[in-house]
């Protein structure tokens, strides 16, 4: 009784201490997002007030506040990208809002800068734009963190487990079998779920085929389980053996296919082929991305100078061509680089996600 408190006491701990932690990861979201709100207003008030060619605004006190909203929009992208990253852990959305507001920080600057009838001069302008690459870049890094460990996450859950037992239907709640080795990427009778005593009577088995295969197993087909129920003598030789696979008539080849989708067995079958799968999708990706680099970074190049052509389209011409990409040409690391990674980090991510969908959603 007393273990039982104790464990009774641990759980409510650890609930409590939850609680508390998405308390304050919601509170820190909330204000990291009025943060950035505030802080990008004042520096786009700023871009456009010094815009003017007749103002009476202090230079040099402007400088300070545009500092101040600097720092502010620091602690706003760091307190957003990780209190959203608490709430919305394990949600695939979660990468899709930080780069949308890192995306949104990022061309503040570029996007206010189209519609200026004059420039602001570059004691006003290049602060404004260092704060803007360094914070969008911060929620992009999160974002993309945020992308890889998800990946990793769901990677060891479908690794360990494979499938959900809710959508088991034959052989829910069996234990597995320690009488032999669990044979990766093996027949139906080299797994854990194959029990010994239909083994040792299954046609199947004796004909050294897969139950997947034939469309009948002792998990599902009631003759299976029957004949070895009897102690219905089996052939050992292969053809023998296979001459005593039943065959079930009743049943059309989808509803056989969809019984084995709800088996145990198959469902093992189907963690080791995402085992398998799983890292050759993985290279294969690498070795893609690597011969695809250079068209995927001129690619997006090609996507700047239609972006810069666009605005400058619908803007009636006040806005000037190729703004866009200037901004990006001192930038340390080249920002069409970025783009192409966080690209292709997304495209992994949702490779894997489908992956995941084929295995173990469809059981193709």
């Amino acid at each position: 009784m007393s273990q039982y408190r104790k464990d009774q006491n641990e759980n409510a701990a650890i609930e409590t201490a939850l609680d508390v932690a998405f308390g304050i990861a919601r509170v820190a979201m909330w204000i990291g997002l009025v943060l950035l709100t505030l802080s990008i207003s004042v520096l786009c008030y700023y871009l456009v007030a010094f815009a003017q060619p007749q103002n009476h605004l202090d230079v040099n006190q402007a400088v300070g506040f545009i500092g101040y909203a600097k720092t502010a929009l620091l602690a706003g992208s760091v307190m957003f990208g990780v209190g959203a990253s608490v709430l919305l852990w394990g949600e695939w959305t979660l990468s899709l809002y930080l780069v949308l507001a890192s995306a949104i920080i990022l061309a503040m600057p570029f996007a206010t800068s189209q519609f200026l009838q004059f420039p602001p001069p570059p004691d006003i302008a290049n602060p404004i734009s260092e704060a803007t690459q360094t914070e969008g870049s911060i929620l992009a890094i999160i974002a993309a963190f945020a992308v890889v460990f998800n990946v990793i996450v769901a990677i060891r859950d479908r690794v360990e487990h494979g499938f959900r037992a809710e959508n088991i239907k034959y052989g829910k709640g069996i234990r597995e079998e320690h009488d032999r080795a669990n044979v990766f990427l093996g027949k139906c009778w080299q797994l854990p779920y194959c029990r010994k005593f239909v083994r040792e009577r299954c046609p199947i088995f004796h004909s050294k085929r897969t139950c997947w295969k034939e469309r009948v197993g002792c998990m599902c087909e009631e003759l299976v389980i029957k004949n070895a129920m009897e102690g219905k003598v089996i052939p050992k030789d292969s053809v023998g053996a296979a001459a005593m696979i039943p065959k079930n008539d009743r049943l059309t080849v989808l509803q056989k296919m969809e019984r084995c989708r709800q088996c145990v067995i198959y469902n093992e079958h189907q963690k080791h082929k995402y085992k398998a799968a799983l890292p050759v999708t993985i290279l294969l990706f690498i070795g893609m991305s690597g011969f695809m680099w250079r068209a995927l970074y001129e690619m997006m190049q090609g996507f700047i100078q239609r972006l810069d052509r666009f605005v400058s389209t619908v803007s009636l011409g006040t806005a000037k061509e190729g703004l866009i990409a200037a901004q990006f040409k001192n930038t340390t690391i080249p920002f069409e680089a970025v783009l192409v990674v966080c690209f292709l980090l997304l495209s992994l991510a949702y490779i894997l996600k489908a992956l995941e969908y084929a295995m173990f959603k469809l059981k193709i």
